[in-house]
């Protein structure tokens, strides 16, 4: 992970093509609020699935009375992200890394894995962004809900 995305420092105002394929900012999607930005390996992992899974039943239901925001940047193509939101019934929307220039630009790139420039996956992040700063980041796959406890982070408005 690039070593200016620390607590406190800004978070680039990254810009893809969503689930509906209409490329948006983050900024737009965050409209202010507090945002766990969930950097995924796409739908191919079971961990990753099972963690969007657990997202919906637990984290959805949270964020939206607590005035904050999810965004799933995944390496999936937007009509496969679209497919997966459709059938787990998420309301938080996906952007599409599908050519890998935003987990690139971010150096989330998951160096254990050496393959080709195509097969390139992130390293599972979260990162909770407020006002555009990075306040909160973990790498590694551990979920959102555990790594809150942990750090002693909670979802507040």
């Amino acid at each position: 992970m690039r070593d200016d995305l620390r607590p406190g420092n800004k978070f680039p105002d990254i810009e893809l093509p969503n689930h509906d394929k209409e490329v948006v900012k983050l900024s737009s999607l965050m409209r202010g609020f507090p945002t766990v930005v969930v950097f995924s390996r796409g739908y191919y992992c079971p961990k990753d699935r099972r963690q969007l899974a657990s997202y919906v039943e637990h984290l959805q239901p949270e964020l939206s009375v607590n005035y904050c925001k999810l965004v799933v940047v995944s390496v999936d193509s937007p009509m496969l992200s679209k497919e997966i939101r459709d059938g787990l019934a998420t309301t938080f929307p996906f952007l599409s890394d599908e050519e890998k220039k935003v987990i690139n630009e971010l150096d989330i790139v998951d160096s254990s894995v050496s393959f080709t420039a195509r097969w390139r996956f992130p390293t599972p992040s979260c990162l909770v962004v407020i006002a555009r700063s990075t306040r909160f980041t973990t790498a590694g796959g551990s979920s959102v809900a555990r790594q809150s406890k942990r750090c002693g982070w909670t979802i507040a408005p």
